[in-house]
């Protein structure tokens, strides 16, 4: 993000932003995606940064992605805020805040605890804490529609960043391993450490999905549910519980691709 900005000359310009699930998608399988549908040269700038969420990516837009002058604007997301806001009780904060704010106020105290977290017993005193924590959010109805109401307002007003610079923007609903109808042995294998948060996944993911489908009625901005890019294949698709394997980012693209190519979307 910090490099200097090459030449766009007549190349076709796709700028994408999200999560980690995004940030292990090569941006050569978008380029020979879209450039399947034209015959435009198409170059993809990878701005997706692990661990992101909405509030995260509307900076990284603002500060980075416009001055790459982007034709288009294709964002991955879902995942990190909601599994952020179970963690925090609230959405739209970042994993890392308490961090960040305890060694502002206590930098000695936080220089110790530095030293201490390196210790394995006392990561899984911390990891126990937080699964305890989410355990006791997981019925939380008002999170859940907090948590759909904030990624839905993030992806509106990076709509409108898109509109303003009148360029489309693809809105995309990334995979999550519970919700794939023929998930296989080794993906069950992978994911079941977090079977435990996989109901108030499920349940927020459903309703973000009602919700975000709104999205396509505003011009210029195309939403593309990928929940269910696994479901016909046999192939392993996750490397856990929301990574993609090599063949599940081959489906996420292609899909992506078809799905806004039906939507009447066109390389101008």
């Amino acid at each position: 993000m910090h490099q200097d900005v090459p030449p766009k000359g007549e190349t076709y310009r796709i700028v994408l932003i999200g999560g980690s699930t995004a940030q292990q998608i090569p941006e050569k399988l978008f380029e020979e995606a879209f450039k399947a549908i034209t015959d435009r040269d198409i170059e993809a700038i990878n701005l997706a940064q692990g661990g992101y969420i909405i509030n995260q990516e509307r900076i990284m837009l603002l500060l980075y992605g416009i001055r790459y002058k982007p034709d288009l604007i294709i964002t991955i997301d879902g995942m990190n805020d909601i599994v952020t806001s179970l963690k925090i009780g609230r959405p739209g904060i970042t994993y890392s805040n308490a961090f960040i704010a305890f060694a502002i106020d206590h930098p000695i105290l936080s220089g110790i605890l530095s030293v201490l977290r390196k210790f394995q017993f006392l990561n899984a005193i911390n990891k126990l804490r937080e699964r305890h924590n989410e355990k006791s959010l997981q019925h939380n109805s008002a999170l859940r529609d907090k948590t759909v109401d904030h990624i839905e307002e993030g992806l509106q007003s990076i709509g409108v960043m898109a509109k303003g610079m009148d360029i489309p923007h693809i809105a995309v609903l990334q995979p999550y391993v519970h919700l794939r109808k023929n998930t296989l042995d080794i993906e069950r294998q992978l994911s079941s450490e977090f079977d435990y948060r996989k109901d108030f996944m499920n349940k927020t993911i459903s309703k973000l999905n009602n919700r975000l489908r709104n999205l396509s009625s505003q011009p210029g901005v195309y939403y593309v549910d990928a929940t269910p890019i696994c479901d016909l294949s046999k192939l392993q698709c996750f490397r856990d519980e929301v990574h993609l394997t090599a063949d599940g980012n081959k489906l996420l693209v292609a899909h992506i691709v078809n799905a806004v190519k039906e939507n009447g979307f066109k390389v101008q």
